[in-house]
């Protein structure tokens, strides 16, 4: 009997610990933005986001890029066929746009995607301890609890719906998740803190270039 294993191709995402020079980068684009509401083009439940720009690139070149070429190496671009298939044009990757989130207590990202070709998330400040907003009365009895943490959603195989949890608390201050845009996710609340938590999104583009 010869047995033949396969493993159908799955696409995945990366997760990046940041250095300290690009969060004080980050935290500096944060402080000098103009203070332009972004909330017209986010489906955000929450009070404030703004837009941010990345003074001089730095961030794109320094982080996004080797993004991109690792993604590319370890998935491949097929997923995206429609938006990497040149038709004889060149194509280059930019920073389409980048805002900053202030959540507040019972605030929350409702499910979604992005526009663009890829997007990230970027945790500056996590007020709370997953642990902690698992004892509030809305989760006490459950099978899990979902409070205070990012999710990604998305179909297996078996087209059965998979969730993936990022529980929040100090321990992913500095780190970013870098993934399709259209994969689905969500941002649910924390309770019970006068604290908010801060952190950043935004979306990779392809231009034509001559």
């Amino acid at each position: 009997m010869k047995i033949v294993k396969k493993h159908p191709r799955a696409l995945g995402w990366l997760d990046i610990q940041l250095d300290d020079k690009h969060i004080d980068h980050l935290w500096d684009c944060i402080k000098t933005a103009r203070g332009e509401s972004a909330k017209s083009i986010l489906v955000g439940q929450i009070e404030k986001s703004y837009e941010i720009f990345d003074k001089n690139d730095v961030f794109f070149k320094e982080v996004i890029l080797p993004c991109l070429h690792e993604y590319g190496n370890v998935f491949g671009n097929e997923w995206s066929k429609s938006s990497f298939d040149t038709r004889g044009v060149y194509l280059q990757a930019y920073l389409q746009n980048m805002w900053v989130n202030y959540q507040n207590a019972g605030e929350y990202q409702p499910i979604h995607d992005h526009g663009g070709v890829y997007s990230f998330a970027i945790w500056l400040t996590n007020p709370v301890e997953y642990i902690h907003q698992t004892n509030k009365k809305n989760a006490m009895g459950a099978s899990s609890s979902f409070n205070n943490t990012f999710s990604f959603q998305y179909l297996n195989m078996l087209g059965q719906q998979t969730t993936t949890l990022y529980p929040m608390g100090k321990q992913l201050e500095g780190w970013m998740v870098f993934f399709p845009a259209d994969l689905n996710h969500c941002v649910y609340p924390f309770y019970d803190c006068d604290e908010q938590r801060v952190s950043i999104s935004g979306n990779v583009m392809l231009k034509t270039c001559e």
